[in-house]
């Protein structure tokens, strides 16, 4: 399904119309399809400039000089498939091509009249700030009905007849796959001049502001419009007139216009909420008389991305094509910090996008600045795939502005490459965008929350960002009751958990308008911290010691301390890790205090003892330095005759069986008098 436009780059102005309509053409015949069939470039659909370029097509002829909405449809790969093949295709495009028909019933339709007699009238039909390179339509002269298919949206609609007093129509809303009937009877112009307002200068305005601005006013009417006058007034609580009334010259009849002799002056109170709507009235008069009045609305404190912050945070900014954009210093227009495409080679692109929820037609504006090869590489700019404007070259720092109107739409810059060549900085810069009136969603921007110790107080803050006036937080579901934590309207999840486990709950934030969001989080609540290694074993003196003591419970990560610094003596010291490490020495009983605590502060504590054995030599029982004779009756007169214990008493373990008895006595003599073995070599 291939769309307008074949001959241009610039997208027509009902683009996303034509990209919805034939989106949903291929994704009914694929359905209706063998796998694979109308799948070809953008799964299935292209735009035809995009795809290839032609010129004089006949897609382009009925879209542009006939007022139509006309697409190429290719339904095969072959130019003149064999005809049994035909019953196949009708089977895969029928439903699609129903669909299509359908189309033409949907958005906006109407009748344009004589309010005096009925009479239907030749007219045509604009859509304010929306058509362009002729997509506005036509009534039938016949009957006076005007279709206008258009994408979903809120739209102004202008209604002129020759000889009859034009008419605008705001606010007109369309859905997708719906019509909205809108009937306009137009009054015919007489003799008289029929003046209206048709524009002012206003452009940005901010709190605090002191304003300018003309007003010109058009001429609908038979006759000139002289002596004309128009006073501008507001009641705005945040606006004050300082220079309300101006002339106008001469406004010459059927569609004339003409600027106000002398600019009307308004100031804006420094605290004026951002994005503030302030109306103004205009009385018009001619020879003194009153004649017409009319109104306008202006948005006060637009908001600005002027990438201040050094990143792409502000806003809710998405990359496309092969680099995303970056965040520069240096020869900026304002501030620190722009915006700047990113590093690209030939035949590529660097893309960044904005999708915004506009709420009333206002422009996007912004600075620029190119440094690339002349007519070739250039910085571009498109709003829902329309390009606007292109530059190229070494274009210092200047300022764009375009319409926007209301609705949901994508605004996009792209540096892009051609094939060949490249010239200065080979990029393309913006900054300070002062964005349209915009529905400003509200988002919680606290991923995750920390891990607690039951019984210890909690606070953590989360965080939003977005939305209109002050954000209130609450528990969405009320699953914290219970839990010993409640959060506040202000964010802050506190108090004290009571019991351990998993805490899951959905943090509800909305804003002073009708922005909200949730985000679900959950976290664990520990158990206390508790020491499960019970006791630790003996070891000799001058031998090295390793041993690791273990806990459960508690939030990480666990510290470990000796207490009263009672293992240093013994040439032994506790961890952090939990690990006792060191060569012990001297001998004697080890006894000390470890304490353990978690990141919470959540502690507890565990008394150790454990000895350092005396070095002996194995079989010396009477500790002569050597195992011989004496030993062995020193072990007789202990075991028979209640002499003294070898000490250590191990040391009288001449066989390793872990007890000394006679048996180690006549070990020893073997070993002496018989070439036994030695001591403890039954244990080596």
């Amino acid at each position: 399904m291939n769309y307008p436009w074949d001959t241009w780059s610039r997208r027509h102005a009902d683009d996303v119309w034509f990209i919805d309509i034939s989106r949903r053409y291929a994704d009914s015949a694929q359905y209706y399809s063998p796998s694979g069939y109308l799948t070809d470039l953008d799964n299935g659909i292209t735009n035809g400039y995009a795809w290839y370029s032609i010129a004089g097509g006949r897609q382009d002829y009925m879209t542009y000089f006939m007022g139509g909405r006309e697409v190429t449809l290719e339904v095969s790969g072959t130019k003149l498939p064999p005809a049994s093949q035909l019953p196949a295709f009708w089977t895969y495009n029928k439903a699609s091509l129903m669909n299509w028909l359908e189309n033409g019933y949907w958005g906006i339709k109407g009748i344009v009249t004589d309010s005096i007699t009925g009479a239907p009238l030749p007219a045509v039909v604009t859509v304010v700030g929306h058509d362009e390179d002729s997509s506005r339509v036509f009534t039938d002269p016949d009957v006076g009905d005007y279709h206008r298919m258009i994408e979903a949206g809120t739209w102004t609609l202008q209604f002129k007849s020759p000889d009859y007093v034009a008419k605008t129509s705001t606010g007109v809303t369309s859905v997708d796959f719906t019509v909205t009937t809108l009937d306009v009877a137009l009054a015919p112009a007489s003799g008289d001049p029929v003046l209206a307002l048709e524009s002012n200068t206003i452009t940005a305005v901010d709190p605090g502001d002191d304003i300018s601005f003309y007003v010109t006013l058009v001429n609908w009417g038979g006759g000139n419009g002289q002596n004309v006058t128009a006073t501008v007034s507001t009641s705005d609580i945040y606006v004050n007139m300082t220079q309300d009334n101006s002339t106008f010259p001469v406004i010459f009849a059927d569609g004339g216009d003409a600027q106000s002799d002398v600019a009307y002056q308004f100031s804006v109170l420094a605290n004026c909420p951002s994005m503030h709507e302030a109306q103004f009235d205009v009385e018009i008069l001619v020879d003194g008389s009153p004649h017409a009045t009319d109104n306008f609305n202006i948005i006060i404190g637009l908001p600005t991305e002027d990438f201040e912050s050094g990143d792409f945070l502000a806003y809710d900014w998405t990359m496309g094509g092969h680099q995303p954009w970056v965040i520069t210093s240096g020869g900026v227009q304002f501030g620190a910090y722009a915006a700047g495409s990113g590093s690209i080679t030939h035949n590529q692109t660097s893309e960044l996008l904005l999708n915004l929820d506009v709420t009333s037609a206002s422009d996007v504006s912004f600075y620029y600045k190119v440094s690339s090869e002349p007519g070739y590489d250039y910085l571009e700019f498109y709003i829902d795939g329309s390009q606007q404007d292109r530059w190229a070259g070494e274009v210092g720092w200047a300022q764009a502005s375009y319409p926007v109107s209301a609705g949901n739409h994508t605004l996009r810059w792209v540096y892009d490459k051609d094939g060949s060549e490249s010239d200065g900085s080979d990029r393309g810069w913006i900054d300070y965008l002062r964005l349209p009136a915009h529905q400003l969603g509200v988002s919680i921007t606290t991923t995750s929350l920390p891990d607690w110790t039951v019984d210890h107080a909690y606070s953590q803050q989360l965080n939003a960002q977005g939305g209109s006036g002050a954000l209130t937080f609450s528990d969405l579901n009320g699953d914290l009751e219970g839990t010993g934590l409640s959060l506040s309207a202000t964010g802050l999840l506190s108090g004290t958990p009571t019991m351990a486990g998993q805490i899951s709950f959905t943090a509800h934030v909305e804003d002073e308008g009708t922005a909200s969001a949730d985000k679900p989080l959950t976290f664990t609540i520990n158990p206390h911290v508790a020491i499960t290694t019970l006791s630790l074993p003996d070891v000799d003196v001058n031998e090295s010691y390793n041993q690791q003591l273990q806990a459960s419970g508690g939030t990480p990560s666990l510290s470990w301390t000796d207490k009263y610094d009672e293992l240093t003596a013994f040439g032994l010291s506790l961890a952090t890790t939990g690990l006792i490490s060191g060569t012990a020495t001297p001998a004697g009983m080890v006894s000390f205090t470890a304490q353990v605590a978690d990141q919470v502060g959540d502690e507890t504590e565990q008394q150790y003892s454990f000895e350092v054995l005396a070095a002996y030599v194995c079989g010396d029982a009477d500790a002569s330095g050597a195992a011989n004779i004496t030993d062995a009756v020193y072990l007789i007169g202990f075991i028979f005759a209640e002499g003294p214990a070898p000490d250590p008493l191990l040391s009288g373990d001449a066989n390793c069986d872990t007890f000394v008895s006679i048996s180690d006595a006549v070990y020893l003599i073997q070993y002496i008098f018989a070439g036994g073995p030695a001591p403890c070599a039954e244990c080596k």
